[in-house]
């Protein structure tokens, strides 16, 4: 296993939105160094459904177009893989040409404030050779602190085993 695969905990919709291609590019705000340097294998992890009436609504209909649901893409499995090919600052004008790849229509001052950040700190992620894995590796608990759009390495030795699983299942459908 490679010492600096990553997976990346995204909500389903989103999750299905990359791993489709629909998305190429993850937007990072104020990411540490390491991050903007990674290039090599990322795993895409789901979280779970939302709660919320509006956003779960808007989830199902993603999720339906792609023909998928909550058992054949669960909630808390890793189902994917993407490569990251490149990790860049945005400037507003990059930002504004890229709306096919990270889908915001809006400009990147708006953006970063709604994030509340500075728009220098405003990055984006660039996603190659996603795919989805032929089945996926069920029952991954990332750790505690982890929220939508969060990297995180395996910490305990069920979720290194889901990595290494991942990676063989990955292997093995290449």
């Amino acid at each position: 296993m490679s010492s600096n695969l990553l997976a990346l905990s995204l909500c389903p919709e989103e999750a299905v939105c990359y791993l489709s291609r629909v998305y190429r590019t993850l937007i990072l705000t104020d990411p540490p160094a390491t991050l903007r340097t990674y290039r090599g294998r990322l795993l895409i992890h789901t979280l779970g459904f939302p709660d919320e009436p509006e956003v779960a609504a808007l989830c199902r209909q993603i999720m339906d177009e792609f023909g998928f649901d909550e058992d054949l893409f669960p909630a808390f499995a890793i189902q994917g893989s993407a490569w990251v090919t490149d990790v860049f600052p945005y400037t507003p004008q990059r930002f504004a040409e890229d709306e096919q790849e990270h889908g915001y229509r809006e400009p990147l001052g708006d953006y970063a404030a709604k994030a509340g950040v500075k728009v220098s700190e405003t990055w984006g992620m660039r996603f190659a050779e996603t795919c989805f894995l032929a089945e996926p590796i069920y029952d991954v608990i990332p750790p505690e602190a982890v929220a939508n759009g969060s990297f995180w390495l395996p910490q305990t030795p069920s979720q290194l085993l889901a990595f290494q699983l991942a990676i063989a299942a990955r292997d093995e459908d290449a």
